[in-house]
């Protein structure tokens, strides 16, 4: 939601800057296809990347408009993308009003800025305010400390003036707590995420207490228990009751981590299963998925990982909120992109109660399409069973070891039986795409003729090409 309403340059090259961060190589036509605007306006970015970022990152032009980019020095994309929003008036506009400071005329003197466009400013700040529920059509404030809190941070992980209003006492002990917290979970997270908690809990120890409504949003799917283990440990460095204990429950869980070890990883998994999979809505979802890619889905880890991810992002709107790396797709993730939005859609509509304190945005759409897209392309992909022909043992076992035993996949099930003629060959009609690898001296067209199996033909002689060929064939098979 904030998105809507920061400057459309400002937000461009922000994701900009982050496509990059994640995909190192891009064309000014991908760009400007994906942003919908002028490759020379995408030039126009990198000039002004080029005086603010020189120093710390690189565009190496190539061929063809692509672009490759570089960092010179080692920084995260938040840390790059702060020195963009810096500049945002909109985001100091929206500090300023929510510390109390309404009179537009302070923004003229603080920024050198018209009064006219420092009233227009302050006009924005209220239509988001307005639409984020935090002040009613008139103008006075509605009490939801805790959608509050959400915003202001928001606010404070993309603009440093805040740390102007927040004591710094605040700030220290907040980072105390969120690292003993993330300590004793044995979750270790990167400066983004860290970031976010330690900023989530200062405006904890900095603001109100949270109102009945707040505490009722945090009643609703309580994370209490995930963390009941360092009530204790974090309520001898701060006061703090049940609610405030819920309410760093659940940035906790809002942040993605960095697992120690796969058994955490899965046992945190299971514990978010048997909270969220209770409700009739999340598991219809997951049906709508395996139904539509006719796989099971409900049994993968990454899916559900993802899956459950999205729930609670859009259960707490928090891509209105929170500071989360924007993703360029490729076109058939764009496809997918599509078929979840349907999927999603067509779920609101079959579970409308339910499905309305949920709110999906397209940029939470275009992450879980990123990350869910290998996955679904791998598990809806056929298994491939290899089938050898050879014409004596030595054949069968040095195609075994020097030809088979280099295939990548798990999808890829070799036949048991060893045939020494194409002739007796068994075809299997099943739900599986069957590839025979058969030497060269026992293939004969007359029997080629009856075999809807497809057949790669591999000697001593060309051993090399046979297998660079049969691999490529499993990789880069199609769903």
């Amino acid at each position: 939601m904030i998105e809507k309403y920061i400057e459309k340059d400002i937000l461009r090259q922000v994701k900009i800057l982050e496509y990059f961060y994640e995909c190192r190589e891009l064309t000014t036509r991908e760009l400007s296809n994906d942003l919908n605007v002028s490759e020379k306006t995408i030039l126009k970015d990198f000039s002004k990347f080029e005086q603010l970022l020189g120093d710390t990152i690189s565009f190496e032009k190539r061929n063809k408009g692509i672009y490759y980019f570089y960092l010179l020095e080692e920084k995260s994309s938040i840390q790059l993308a702060r020195e963009i929003y810096d500049s945002s008036l909109f985001l100091k506009t929206c500090c300023r009003y929510l510390m109390g400071e309404k009179d537009y005329s302070v923004y003229v003197e603080e920024e050198f800025i018209s009064v006219s466009k420092a009233f227009n400013i302050r006009n924005d700040v209220e239509s988001f305010l307005k639409d984020m529920n935090l002040i009613d059509s008139n103008g006075n404030k509605v009490e939801n400390e805790f959608k509050k809190r959400l915003v202001l941070l928001s606010v404070w992980m993309r603009n440093s003036l805040m740390e102007k209003y927040i004591n710094k006492e605040y700030c220290v002990l907040a980072e105390n707590v969120a690292t003993d917290i993330l300590n004793y979970s044995d979750k270790k997270v990167n400066s983004r995420e860290k970031d976010m908690l330690t900023k989530g809990i200062a405006l904890m120890l900095f603001g109100s207490k949270l109102d009945d409504l707040s505490k009722k949003k945090l009643k609703e799917t309580s994370f209490g228990s995930l963390l009941k283990e360092v009530f204790d440990l974090i309520s001898n460095k701060i006061e703090i009751n049940e609610d405030e204990f819920r309410y760093i429950s659940v940035l906790f869980y809002l942040i993605p981590t960095n697992y120690t070890s796969y058994s955490i990883m899965s046992m945190d998994l299971e514990i978010q299963k048997r909270i969220f999979l209770q409700f009739p809505e999340i598991e219809y979802y997951i049906y709508s998925c395996e139904s539509y890619f006719g796989i099971r889905l409900a049994d993968n880890s990454v899916f559900l990982k993802t899956i459950l991810h999205f729930i609670l992002c859009s259960y707490y709107n928090v891509q209105s909120y929170l500071v989360e790396p924007h993703v360029i797709l490729n076109n058939k993730q764009k496809v997918l992109c599509n078929t979840l939005k349907k999927i999603t859609l067509e779920w609101k509509k079959n579970f409308p109660l339910e499905t309305n304190k949920y709110r999906v945005t397209n940029e939470l759409l275009k992450q879980m399409s990123f990350d869910l897209y290998f996955v679904l392309q791998e598990e809806a992909r056929k298994p491939i069973f290899i089938t050898v022909v050879g014409r004596n043992a030595i054949s069968h076992m040095i195609f075994k070891k020097y030809v088979l035993d280099y295939m990548p996949s798990d999808k890829v099930k070799i036949d048991e039986c060893l045939y020494y003629s194409l002739a007796d060959v068994k075809i299997y009609k099943r739900d599986w795409k069957q590839i025979i690898l058969c030497e060269e001296s026992l293939i004969i067209k007359s029997i080629l003729d009856n075999f809807t199996a497809e057949i790669i033909s591999v000697s001593r002689y060309n051993l090399e090409e046979a297998r660079r060929f049969l691999f490529k064939k499993l990789t880069e098979e199609e769903l």
